[in-house]
């Protein structure tokens, strides 16, 4: 009788499954045998290069393709271990995917933390990107009080030299840290609101809430001069100083953000906005208007440069209809040339079809 050989992908996907639902047939509570010698292999500064091609096999091929399936199902307690060992690309892959899969549940914050105390230490990745992942993770779902311990953090360096792209990652931090006092301001705020004026609680909460607005500016303060659409950071900064009716430097704050960002539709409205609700004069208002309108026909026309790059002219001309139906569009010489133009370019494909059938 013949027999064969095992086959290694079968192999595979029974180890694999032996992980996910420790159904190990020895020892339902014991780690694989391959995970524990590649554990006690891992242990040097970087197993990739000492150890040869042996580890090249096992880490790339097999453990990678284990942690994929390992994500989805929470089997930390093997794995976490095990990539702390791992080279650089190889352990930041792990950790991006592994915040990626846990964002998805609610229920995940206690992995989450176990999977940012391990990472955090780990000298070939940024402490403050790590903690700045497990910010935004506890911002969407909405656990505030687990933000707000984070700025209580102690940041260690764990690169021996800062990058650009560390500094961005501490203005994010830092702006994100804001925002979490900002809700707690806009939380307080909001709870006044529903008390009596007379209240001994409504001078309380507000003492409270100028501590938190000062937390939070300091926090937005950090996009000041820096490149990058921070929408988000401006207005909540803004808004908080036009409660406290610092319109002066509520207005600076909003000018500069346009300025540097003069191809920002939303940087140009908010400028507009702040002035109409804070009563700055009619001129004022219309010069914004100008600059709002000019930046809106730019925006046309490139949509339309984009279909016709993409030889797509009927839905450029469709397009082209629908704005010449605004009167702002109806006195301007270039889209009407457009329109010239894109009428023709239509009529020579007909011409071409018609003459390639006959």
């Amino acid at each position: 009788m013949q027999t064969t050989e095992p086959n290694p992908l079968i192999e595979t996907l029974r180890d694999i499954c032996e992980i996910l639902f420790d159904s190990s047939p020895e020892d339902p509570s014991a780690p694989l045998l391959w995970l524990n010698k590649l554990n006690t292999e891992l242990k040097t500064d970087d197993p990739l290069c000492t150890k040869g091609d042996n580890n090249v096999d096992m880490v790339i091929p097999k453990l990678l393709d284990v942690l994929r399936e390992c994500l989805s199902s929470h089997r930390w307690s093997q794995v976490v271990p095990v990539i702390r060992q791992i080279s650089k690309h190889e352990l930041t892959t792990f950790w991006k995917t592994s915040m990626e899969a846990l964002y998805v549940s609610e229920s995940s914050v206690p992995l989450v933390q176990q999977l940012v105390k391990e990472l955090k230490t780990v000298r070939h990745l940024s402490c403050q990107e790590v903690l700045l992942e497990y910010l935004m993770f506890l911002l969407h779902h909405g656990k505030i009080d687990d933000a707000k311990q984070i700025s209580q953090e102690k940041i260690k360096p764990t690169r021996f030299q800062k990058s650009t792209r560390d500094h961005h990652t501490e203005v994010l931090y830092k702006s994100y840290l804001g925002l979490v006092w900002y809700v707690e301001w806009k939380f307080l705020k909001m709870k006044i609101k529903d008390l009596d004026e007379n209240s001994d609680l409504v001078s309380n909460y507000e003492e409270i809430m100028a501590v938190y607005a000062q937390k939070a500016m300091i926090g937005f303060q950090q996009v000041s001069g820096e490149i990058g659409v921070w929408d988000i950071f401006v207005t909540k900064h803004v808004e908080i100083l036009e409660h406290y009716d610092k319109i002066d430097e509520a207005k600076d704050i909003l000018t500069e953000y346009r300025d540097r960002n003069t191809e920002n539709l939303n940087a140009h409205k908010y400028v507009y906005y702040f002035c109409v609700r804070n009563g700055f004069s009619a001129n004022e208002e219309i010069q914004l208007l100008k600059v709002i309108i000019k930046i809106l026909r730019f925006f046309g026309f490139s949509v339309i440069d984009k279909l016709v790059e993409d030889n797509k002219i009927a839905e450029a001309l469709n397009f082209l209809f629908d704005l010449l139906d605004y009167s702002c569009w109806q006195q301007e010489l270039k889209p009407w040339k457009l329109l010239v133009d894109l009428i023709d370019t239509k009529n020579k494909r007909l011409v071409r079809m018609i003459d390639a059938h006959t």
